[in-house]
């Protein structure tokens, strides 16, 4: 799980961390920025559920919902709290309403994981964009 304080209320964001038997890169995979996506979510829990961690090289992070709010009282679009769009307030200000700072939250801790493994790592969002560092 992924948390902070904020002066809008708690930012909360379900994290699965599965490392592999063996080093490799990191692959990141945040979905659910829109809260009537369940395409997205669904499909990250599946992968959760059938990654076996003895058959795999690296760590795979997953975010199977990143608009927390939007998803769990089922608003299409727009966070209940502040009607922002994570969509369009990535990578997010830590300063700004709940929506900006949640994805400023999520992706500083993306960018500390990568920047502690000397592999190759990707973040694949839902609308499948890829932030990769090579470094």
């Amino acid at each position: 799980m992924i948390s902070a304080e904020h002066r809008d209320g708690s930012l909360e964001f379900p994290l699965a961390d599965i490392r592999g038997a063996r080093d490799g890169p990191t692959v990141a995979i945040i979905t659910g920025m829109h809260g009537g996506e369940y395409s997205g979510p669904l499909a990250a829990m599946r992968l959760v559920q059938r990654t076996d961690p003895d058959a795999l090289a690296g760590r795979l992070l997953v975010v199977p919902v990143l608009s927390t709010q939007a998803f769990m009282l089922r608003t299409m679009q727009l966070s209940p709290i502040d009607e922002r769009e994570m969509h369009y307030v990535w990578p997010g200000n830590p300063a700004g309403t709940i929506s900006p700072a949640g994805s400023s939250r999520v992706r500083s801790r993306m960018s500390a994981w990568r920047k502690s493994r000397s592999t190759p790592a990707c973040v694949a969002r839902e609308q499948v964009e890829f932030i990769c560092d090579r470094a």
